[in-house]
């Protein structure tokens, strides 16, 4: 005798409970379980849809194709029917979370505008829109992202024409969304390769009904145009105690001439390109660590996420840093065993006095959604023997952890 499923007949508010437990990759498996389950998932009060999600993993992991920009082509269209048909099963439906990491451009603007105006109508509490072309191998543009409407943020009738068009497209009436609150449940915005003017930085403030930041924490995951960090957040750099930001945040060095006292700061994460020149490199890197460190005298944790492969090795012109006594762990990620690399950080082991503990990994972390992807074309030999110079090098105090089982 068959047993039986004691679950499936359980109410449709515990069963919900049960797939918000599971991440949206998992709910949507659910749907095969049974007729019961087969549209459960379009419920799951976080969406979530990735890179792995919609791209298969033999096409992930074929070099050529991604550098051909085939993969992004191929299913591009896939990825945006996925997050339509979504939306169409949702009718409006609560929604906490809602996050996109696939790398889309402005092509895609007239169904990225309908998400964005829909995240906001809907109420959620964070939306990430995550278009980074990295760690994946596809063909950019940076004059090619995608760029939020100013509209959207229009109180009075901005928003009108969105849901007109979303009712259109997906079925969702306007009485269904919470137009009203707007911005006051949203409590987490993370953009990446989103461009932003400061049109738009003011326009999102002046909506966002919050003292900001409310956590003492600032994310600036890719470039802007003017430093507008000194304008729009300058009054709250001084509480600032978690700052992570791409190394390209600023349109030149003259700009870290600029810094304030980072009296507050304790947790400093960069992200660069592994060893190339030019804003996003590993030597604009190095200055803003240099830039920052004298800045934040009580700095406790550095993090330098480094991705993609090194091209170049370009040599370290060394910058006298005096030494700092509250720097005591260090992690670096995306580690290829290149000079470079190696060379930031002895640089760090002189002024780190103090130091007592850092990790090192060929696993690239920068991402904000803490998905990990690892760097396969690193050469075992090349990370083991710098690893053992650094390991020569160590402070007297400190530890050195290698995260990788592999090596």
């Amino acid at each position: 005798m068959a047993s039986e499923d004691k679950i499936t007949t359980l109410p449709d508010d515990i069963l919900l409970t049960i797939l918000s437990l599971l991440t949206f990759k998992e709910a949507v498996a659910t749907s095969i379980l049974c007729r019961r389950w087969r549209y459960l998932w379009t419920s799951h009060p976080n969406l979530h849809i990735r890179y792995e999600d919609v791209v298969l993993k033999d096409d992930r992991d074929d070099v050529y194709l991604q550098q051909s920009g085939k993969v992004h082509g191929d299913y591009k269209d896939k990825c945006i029917q996925m997050v339509n048909q979504v939306l169409r099963g949702r009718k409006g439906q609560e929604l906490l979370e809602f996050c996109i990491h696939y790398p889309l451009l402005k092509s895609s603007a007239c169904h990225i505008d309908l998400w964005v105006a829909f995240a906001i109508a809907i109420g959620v509490s964070k939306l990430e829109l995550n278009f980074s072309p990295f760690p994946y191998l596809i063909p950019i543009s940076l004059n090619n992202n995608y760029l939020i409407p100013l509209d959207l943020f229009n109180k009075a009738k901005g928003i009108d024409p969105y849901l007109v068009q979303l009712e259109h497209a997906f079925s969702i009436p306007a009485f269904c969304l919470n137009v009203q609150n707007r911005f006051k449940s949203l409590r987490e915005l993370i953009l990446k390769f989103v461009d932003l003017t400061d049109e738009h930085f003011e326009a999102i403030l002046s909506n966002w009904e919050l003292e900001y930041p409310r956590e003492n924490s600032l994310g600036l995951p890719y470039m802007q145009s003017k430093d507008f960090i000194f304008g729009q957040f300058a009054a709250h750099l001084s509480r600032l105690e978690y700052l992570m930001m791409d190394v390209g945040s600023f349109e030149g060095k003259q700009q870290f001439n600029k810094l304030p006292l980072f009296s507050n700061l304790k947790h400093l994460s960069l992200t660069c390109l592994n060893s190339s020149h030019g804003p996003c490199g590993m030597l604009r890197c190095y200055h803003t660590v240099v830039c920052f460190v004298e800045a934040s005298p009580f700095l406790h944790r550095l993090e330098l996420h480094f991705h993609i492969a090194p091209t170049t090795n370009p040599e370290l012109r060394r910058i006298a840093i005096p030494p700092h006594r509250y720097l005591k762990e260090v992690l670096v990620s995306g580690f290829f065993g290149n000079e470079l690399a190696k060379d930031i950080i002895l640089s760090i082991f002189n002024f780190a006095t103090e130091l007592e503990k850092i990790e090192i990994t060929t696993v690239c972390l920068y991402d904000l959604s803490k998905r990990p992807f690892k760097n396969w074309d690193a050469d075992i030999e090349v990370v083991r023997r710098c690893m053992g110079q650094l390991h020569q090098r160590l402070p007297a105090n400190a530890q050195l952890h290698f995260l990788d089982d592999r090596f």
